[in-house]
């Protein structure tokens, strides 16, 4: 399983919208198909809630920003745990039960130093990568460098390569 973390908050969803749609996109698509062995959750840290988007359960998400902007804001607005299919939100967690709640070998995070990206991720199966504006960070992790300054979602997408190479 591939989980991938964007830690935000809320004004900063709103704010930067695309990031968001694009990191679900990039979490969860693969060409035409959805990836169902993985996961896209937006944790914010703000008021603690974990907005999560599993790849064997979503429908209509799309490759377009609007369609994934559509279905993360109908979960922001919601009181429900599941107001769409496939999403379901938890709230007043910290980062550390986000990090319980899936069952993963290794937890990894995005750093200045730290190991090279292709080795950090050329051998691994069940993983949760954690991006975005993270501060420190209250959970165990391995630190992992990319060679240049990425947004969340082209971190992803570098991910997801490294990842789907490895598996042939």
């Amino acid at each position: 399983m591939r989980v991938f973390v964007l830690v935000t908050d809320m004004e900063s969803v709103y704010r930067r919208k695309g990031i968001a749609s694009r990191f679900v996109v990039s979490s969860l698509l693969i060409s035409r198909s959805i990836r169902k062995d993985a996961v896209s959750c937006i944790y914010l840290k703000d008021n603690r809630t974990l907005i999560s988007l599993y790849g064997s359960e979503i429908r209509q998400l799309r490759a377009d920003e609007a369609s994934a902007w559509g279905i993360i804001k109908k979960a922001l607005k919601s009181r429900h745990r599941r107001p769409h299919t496939g999403v379901f939100i938890d709230r007043d967690v910290s980062l550390r039960d986000v990090v319980k709640k899936f069952k993963v070998d290794k937890v990894l995070a995005r750093s200045n130093v730290g190991i090279d990206v292709m080795r950090a991720f050329s051998s691994l199966r069940a993983f949760m990568y954690i991006t975005g504006y993270l501060g420190s960070l209250e959970v165990d992790h391995m630190q992992v460098v990319f060679g240049e300054s990425m947004r969340p979602e082209q971190e992803v997408v570098v991910v997801n390569i490294i990842c789907d190479r490895s598996l042939r």
